[in-house]
């Protein structure tokens, strides 16, 4: 992925998303992800996507790895309220979806 792609879909390093860096495991022995990334373009365009739609998907995407930062504490018996940490500019960036 390019850098202004990056930027644009706020990806980061895999050890920043909750969701993948449960086992801190990010490389897998002969797997090439720069070419599964371009082969699933590729893919997209072969269905006919265009690129509003490529973007759409890669917006969900990076949306859900975000929503997997965000941490709530429990307030009360029965309310829950997002904790404040540094990782709460996810809310911010998903607010742009």
């Amino acid at each position: 992925m390019e850098a202004d792609s990056k930027k644009q879909f706020g990806v980061a390093e895999p050890d920043y998303y909750n969701y993948l860096n449960m086992h801190g495991c990010y490389k897998v022995d002969d797997t090439d992800d720069a070419a599964d990334y371009e082969d699933t373009m590729a893919a997209m365009a072969t269905m006919d996507m265009g690129a509003e739609e490529q973007s759409d998907v890669l917006q969900i995407v990076s949306g859900i790895l975000h929503l997997g930062n965000i941490m709530f504490r429990e307030e009360g018996s029965e309310t829950s309220v997002v904790e404040a940490d540094e990782r709460n500019w996810t809310i911010t960036f998903m607010q742009k979806f």
